[in-house]
């Protein structure tokens, strides 16, 4: 099978949503990375990153939830058409659906980009001895996600057993793409997740798939797809 065979496959069977597996268990944390400017809001009923953390604590299926602590991107007071919102503006989302403020914790702040806020997640993991956790993203996001969680795992010597939580989107609502930058319908953004999984991995940023087969296969106890 080729590399772009085995993305394909990843990314669309179908949506993204049947081969990945699923938490078994009650775990530590579960992760929020931030996203751009109306891909999150989960009063459109169709994204729910943040709906999606405060059930799985209402549900006890994790104790804490992880977002990035950097401030946000505000141009005269208002934020800006790109980037994450900011830490208190997520925090307080989560606090209107139910979840107690000692239970959301916040990462360091460092990070600027998905890669860079699960390198901060990781660390926050290590400094609370987390070491299983789920991280909640846009389906279509997901094998550049774990990706990148490998080679944090490595950066920071932390392997952790991180599951991979989807909720369920609107393809076919407008979204704001990497930073910003370009609003398709989500499912126009596909492509641009394809090239820059292989873009990203020619410049050793992300794992090898065979790295994510072992995971998959060692880690999480499932079988990979064929």
């Amino acid at each position: 099978m080729t590399t772009r065979q085995l993305v394909d496959m990843r990314l669309l069977d179908p949506w993204h949503l049947r081969s990945w597996p699923k938490p078994r268990r009650k775990l530590q944390v579960a992760f929020v990375p931030g996203r751009a400017r109306d891909d999150w809001e989960g009063g459109h009923g169709d994204d729910g990153l943040l709906h999606t953390a405060a059930y799985m604590h209402r549900c006890d299926m994790c104790m804490y939830i992880a977002l990035p602590g950097t401030i946000g991107s505000f141009v005269d007071g208002k934020r800006a058409a790109s980037g994450y919102p900011g830490f208190v503006q997520w925090y307080g989302e989560l606090l209107k659906l139910g979840v107690e403020g000692e239970v959301i914790f916040p990462t360091v702040g460092r990070g600027f980009h998905t890669q860079s806020e699960t390198d901060d997640f990781v660390e926050l993991a290590k400094e609370h001895g987390w070491t299983e956790g789920a991280v909640i993203m846009s389906p279509h996001q997901t094998l550049r996600v774990v990706l990148g969680a490998l080679k944090s795992f490595e950066l920071y010597d932390h392997p952790m057993t991180l599951w991979p939580v989807t909720p369920q989107v609107n393809w076919h609502r407008p979204v704001y793409g990497s930073q910003g930058q370009k609003q398709l319908l989500r499912v126009q953004h596909i492509p641009e997740e394809l090239r820059r999984v292989v873009e990203y991995q020619a410049k050793g940023d992300l794992a090898s798939f065979d790295a994510l087969s072992d995971y998959y296969t060692n880690v999480l106890g499932m079988k990979w797809p064929q």
